[in-house]
């Protein structure tokens, strides 16, 4: 694909409609990553010997549900979603 065949996508609407979604369905959890250092140790009091523990849980359950994700899709999809409605 030519980087030029790329304003086909971005002059797109409907493409722009998914990948704003994608962003902003995720700009939370890299907020709180980004920020995380200053609320465990400045606030909350954890030592940096500590934090990496909840660092790298925090990363272990976003890679679980992450790799799990298409389970729970079929688990709780849209049809099944919708019936909560």
């Amino acid at each position: 694909m030519s980087p030029f065949e790329y304003g086909k996508i971005l002059k797109n609407k409907k493409a722009m409609h998914y990948v704003f979604t994608l962003c902003y369905l995720s700009v939370g959890y890299w907020v709180f990553i980004a920020m995380a250092p200053l609320l465990y140790i400045k606030d909350l009091g954890v030592k940096l010997e500590h934090f990496g523990w909840y660092q790298g849980t925090l990363a272990a359950v976003f890679a679980l549900v992450s790799l799990s994700s298409e389970r729970l899709y079929s688990l709780f999809g849209v049809k099944k979603r919708e019936s909560f409605n």
